[in-house]
């Protein structure tokens, strides 16, 4: 799980369907996504970085944790 992006989800004013739906992504493959079983893109991760609104750096945002 990426702690930091639940951290900054649980703040936003986006929700992860909206999320999904702005990096073109089904919401089931988003939370697959947010659950390590899928890798993120690089355009997806500066995408997602740019919804969230935040300035930490990539690795950073998703650092991994089981």
């Amino acid at each position: 799980m990426y702690t930091e992006i639940e951290k900054l989800f649980a703040v936003s004013d986006v929700s992860k369907f909206e999320a999904a739906n702005l990096l073109g992504m089904t919401y089931n493959t988003f939370l697959l996504k947010l659950k390590g079983k899928y890798k993120f893109t690089l355009d997806e991760s500066f995408g997602l970085k740019r919804i969230l609104k935040t300035d930490l750096p990539l690795e950073k945002l998703f650092s991994f944790t089981a």
